[in-house]
């Protein structure tokens, strides 16, 4: 995109000048996408930290905003969602300051402590996420419906059994053992990872 810009000349008339703004759609562009992606994590860490919904939305749009000033500097970020969280937690920090000033509240070092953990709780998740989908896609077509029906639509078994056309009991009966299935898996997978 180009747009025209007035600029003093060394006589002082007025000339015009362009200049390109491509690469801020670009940066832009790439923000949002790395944004969108680590929004959750990031706003389940403040979640974790303030046990409050409206504050954490609000230190989440908070911390979003000082992300896209600094994301300027730092576009060759590794892990876009633990640098967004390390913000989060400053800006976790700051809230406290402003809110706890005068009522009992755990110190510094325990907030530390359990922004810590919970980075890598966090991490660790995000692996095993990777690792349960993967086995998700190893299962067999029925068996991964019926898991996708239960815990991705969310639907009770009776409405489990009429999509899939099984019995009630039937759809009892599987369920554990599917997810038995996947916990197998997903452990020896976890095992193989860690013994590389």
């Amino acid at each position: 995109m180009v747009l025209p810009i007035r600029a003093y000349s060394e006589s002082n008339r007025m000339q015009k000048q362009e200049i390109h703004f491509d690469t801020t759609i670009d940066i832009g562009e790439s923000f949002v996408r790395k944004m969108l992606e680590a929004e959750k994590r990031i706003y389940s860490f403040i979640l974790t930290l303030v046990h409050n919904t409206n504050d954490a939305e609000d230190l989440l749009q908070e911390t979003a905003a000082l992300m896209w000033v600094k994301y300027n500097d730092n576009q060759d970020i590794k892990n876009f969602a633990s640098w967004g969280m390390k913000i989060a937690h400053y800006k976790v920090l700051q809230y406290r300051q402003k809110k706890y000033s005068s009522k009992i509240k755990f110190s510094d070092d325990v907030l530390e402590q359990i922004a810590g953990i919970t980075e890598k709780i966090n991490d660790n998740l995000e692996e095993r996420y990777d690792v349960l989908q993967g086995c998700l896609k190893k299962l067999n077509e029925k068996d991964r419906k019926l898991i996708l029906l239960k815990h991705t639509k969310q639907l009770n078994t009776k409405s489990i059994a009429e999509k899939l056309h099984m019995t009630v009991a039937s759809v009892y009966k599987t369920i554990p053992k599917v997810h038995d299935i996947l916990l197998r898996c997903v452990m020896r997978t976890l095992r193989e990872q860690e013994a590389k």
